[in-house]
């Protein structure tokens, strides 16, 4: 009898840590959400973002020649244990600049070229889905012409009300600064 309890006590030791294990994400290798607060890198104890630069061919890729085809690969990882849900201002999910390198001003934003309508788009995530979210560019800018020769940053972010570019508001749904190169 007193064999059979202690046994069944193992089995909830064991049973409470896995499911422990599980809330946080250990089996994944991944740290406790809660210890890595937004710190301006995407990473925020809700979401972790990151923009990746491809070529045409898929790629990762920093630097890229005149008027290539650059796509912008935005990823977005809920990182609980629970659904997450945002709604979204408009119908405008993601956006992706381009900067000169170390400016503040964006030379090109993506949404300067996409009809966006005024209704609130709920984005969904189960718990612990990651999302990607593309756009292709050609080095095209407002005024007709395309990027020089140059060092240059990008960044995407989930267009949501208070999900800003700018380098002083940082925002777990906003990617930090990639810099890039055009040849």
């Amino acid at each position: 009898m007193i064999a059979r309890l202690i046994a069944l006590s193992a089995v909830g030791l064991v049973t409470m840590g896995v499911e422990k294990g599980c809330v946080f994400g250990a089996s994944s290798g991944d740290d406790d959400p809660i210890d890595n607060p937004d710190d301006g890198s995407g990473n925020g104890t809700t979401f972790e973002t990151s923009l990746t630069l491809r070529d045409s061919a898929g790629s990762e890729k920093t630097v890229f020649e005149p008027n290539e085809l650059i796509t912008f690969q935005l990823t977005v990882r809920n990182r609980t244990a629970v659904a997450q849900s945002l709604d979204l201002p408009s119908s405008l999910i993601h956006e992706f600049y381009v900067f000169n390198d170390g400016a503040e001003t964006a030379l090109w934003v993506s949404s300067d070229d996409q009809a966006v309508n005024p209704v609130v788009t709920p984005l969904e995530f189960a718990a612990s889905e990651t999302k990607v979210m593309s756009f292709t560019w050609n080095q095209g800018l407002a005024d007709g012409t395309f990027l020089e020769a140059g060092d240059y940053d990008a960044r995407g972010l989930v267009a949501g009300e208070d999900v800003s570019a700018d380098p002083d508001e940082p925002h777990e749904l906003r990617s930090t600064l990639r810099s890039f190169r055009v040849d």
